[in-house]
């Protein structure tokens, strides 16, 4: 081997390595997935001890923890309103988006309006203006839409027939965009616009609110509630930077051993 080619095959190997490094720096600056957080975990406890601040109305439902679950039961006489309430550790960023994964079973729902539920899940956006609420009867999930002329002004939006008592069912709520839909087993159940819940006053102007229970002294319900986690969304920006980044790193490589390749 003559000396030039030598001395160009050492540099070639020092720019390989310094191109890997290059790559691994790439992946740890932009990394490609969020970390779910776990807002509510029956293995840990009750809510209260989770950073849920219970909200009730007189008389409280009745409340426990199973292995895998929390129950609630708002059946009995004088309860109106028992739930759970929080605000997220990160932004429910209605435009950039995120996802919230719980478990839940619906034991028996009775309500007096066709327009309330005994049971429900709340987010109220960081834009208080983009926010969903979701309800679930036995045999049936659904959202709310906001009617400012209904005397009911919360009436019930998209719907579907699901079997919502069957066991302690996995559930996804994706927001993105403006936009929510809600999926279970792989199923789209129901999806739609974000709703204004505002002119209903608190907690729907309370941003980054997260609700679970019996909010309604109009229904009322027996459930199981399983583990709740968030997962922002990663925002577009990172992911192109990371793209770009990884292919100029990759292009300079070559260029640099082309340029140090013996002619």
């Amino acid at each position: 081997m003559r000396c030039d080619e030598a001395v160009a095959a050492q540099h070639a190997r020092r720019d390989s390595k310094t191109c890997q490094t290059g790559l691994v720096a790439g992946l740890c600056i932009f990394p490609l997935a969020a970390s779910a957080l776990v807002l509510f975990d029956p293995a840990v406890g009750m809510p209260a001890a989770q950073g849920w601040v219970p909200l009730i109305d007189a008389t409280p439902g009745a409340a426990g923890l199973l292995a895998d679950r929390y129950t609630l039961d708002t059946r009995g006489a004088g309860v109106s309103l028992h739930g759970h309430a929080r605000i997220a550790p990160v932004p429910l960023d209605p435009a950039g988006g995120y996802i919230v994964d719980f478990r839940a079973r619906i034991v028996a729902e009775t309500h007096a309006s066709d327009n309330r539920a005994g049971f429900s899940m709340l987010f109220v956006g960081s834009n208080t203006a983009q926010s969903i609420e979701i309800g679930f009867w036995n045999g049936e999930v659904w959202a709310y839409d906001y009617v400012v002329g209904s005397s009911d002004r919360f009436v019930k939006g998209p719907s579907t027939a699901w079997n919502t008592g069957i066991a302690l069912s996995d559930y996804r709520l994706r927001v993105q965009d403006g936009a929510f839909s809600l999926w279970s087993g792989g199923s789209l159940l129901i999806g739609g616009p974000l709703q204004d819940y505002t002119a209903q006053g608190a907690p729907y102007t309370v941003s980054n609110f997260v609700f679970f229970g019996d909010n309604t002294s109009r229904g009322a319900a027996s459930v199981e509630v399983g583990t709740i986690s968030l997962l922002p969304i990663p925002e577009p920006g990172p992911a192109a930077l990371l793209a770009l980044g990884l292919a100029a790193v990759g292009w300079r490589c070559r260029q640099r051993r082309t340029a140090l390749t013996p002619g």
